[in-house]
């Protein structure tokens, strides 16, 4: 139940947030960590990077701010991650998806923000998410420490 998220069409967007991942995954930061995880705070994001990501990782969608669905795998983020891995999330790039990076980054030793990505359809910019970069993964908390909005 925690393998990787296969959505059944192809995004209607492009692979940009994909590629900007793909760019942080090998962000100097990150050299010396073991598995680099990738994850995304909504779970729309989490299915498009499973797609368009080149390896087709495991993505994890966190969830924090929203409700349960269907790709919810915060326990399958608990139990795979070690103290030398390290992640990537990509959060709404505002002042709440700032907030969820910042509580996420108390899970580790290290962190650094990354770019800010804009998505686009053909009307023009559809949306902003910005890129955290995680490192030393330590105590990540239950699902129900975390969960502010029900």
């Amino acid at each position: 139940s925690s393998g990787p998220l296969k959505p059944a069409t192809s995004s209607p967007r492009s692979p940009v947030l994909a590629t900007a991942v793909q760019r942080a995954r090998n962000d100097p930061f990150l050299i010396g960590t073991g598995t680099r995880w990738v994850a995304a705070e909504r779970y729309q994001d989490a299915s498009e990077l499973a797609f368009n990501l080149p390896d087709q990782p495991t993505v994890f969608s966190l969830n924090m701010s929203g409700r349960a669905n269907q790709y919810d795998l915060w326990s399958g983020a608990r139990e795979h991650l070690r103290a030398d891995d390290a992640m990537v999330v990509a959060f709404d790039a505002n002042a709440v998806g700032d907030s969820l990076a910042a509580v996420v980054g108390g899970w580790f030793t290290r962190t650094q923000r990354g770019e800010t990505v804009q998505l686009r359809r053909e009307q023009g910019v559809i949306g902003e998410r910005r890129l955290w970069l995680y490192r030393g993964a330590r105590a990540v908390p239950a699902r129900s420490v975390v969960a502010t909005h029900e």
